[in-house]
This record gives structure tokens, sequence and C-alpha cells, in this order.
């Protein structure tokens, strides 16, 4: 979850990123999904600010 509270990004044992809104009501909405390193995604954290995250992986990143 982002620092303020409006952003979720979901990463586990595939190499996709997945980044959601979340809605007023406590919803989530996918806005995005990224493609990163040929292996699986695992961790991730946000920038204090809530502008910019970071994905850790087994394998080199290459967003698409």
């Amino acid at each position: 979850m982002s620092p303020d509270g409006r952003r979720l990004i979901a990463v586990g044992d595939t190499n996709e990123i997945f980044l959601f809104d979340v809605k007023n009501d406590g919803s989530y909405e996918r806005t995005h999904t990224f493609v990163g390193s040929a292996d699986a995604a695992f961790s991730s954290d946000w920038a204090g600010a809530s502008d910019k995250f970071a994905v850790a992986s087994q394998g080199e990143l290459s967003l698409t």
C-alpha cells in the first residue's frame, strides 16, 4: 500500500506487477499491469511521496 493509502502494488510468483487504485469505498481497481523481469517479483516498496515504487525480482528488470 502506498504511504498515502491511494494505491496498491501486488507482486508474487509471476513476472507481472499489478498497480491498483484504492477507491473511496475501500475496493480496488486495477489500473495497470507491468511486465517486469523474465523471473518472478517478490517484493515492492513505495517512495515516501507515493509517486514512485520499486520492485525486486529474481532476474533482471525490464518494464514494458
